[in-house]
């Protein structure tokens, strides 16, 4: 398994479970769980950065990374954060996807 398809699967279910907590009222907000979050996706970046060729998504992959922590660690003090966390979140899963369609071309 490629480290671009470890981080897609990361990355599409960690959102749906944290809603699922949401949903029936058994998640509470622990930035504990954001460090940890952000911390896979840094060693993703840095695993899919070994292994591909594409500047391009290499530059691409640590901007979208960098957003995606200071969105998530910001969001308690400007609520709107919490969107660009989500977005930059589906941006990652695309450009790994892009990744992992790249190497197999």
């Amino acid at each position: 398994m490629s480290a671009s398809f470890a981080c897609m699967i990361h990355c599409i279910s960690a959102p749906i479970i944290i809603s699922l907590g949401f949903f029936f009222n058994f998640y509470t907000h622990n930035h504990a769980f954001d460090f940890v979050f952000f911390l896979l996706a840094l060693v993703a970046v840095w695993l899919t950065n070994k292994s591909t060729q594409s500047v391009l998504i290499k530059v691409t992959l640590w901007i979208t990374v960098c957003v995606f922590g200071t969105s998530l660690f910001l969001h308690d003090y400007f609520y709107w954060m919490q969107f660009i966390s989500l977005f930059s979140s589906a941006v990652l899963v695309l450009v790994h996807y892009i990744n992992w369609r790249y190497q197999f071309k």
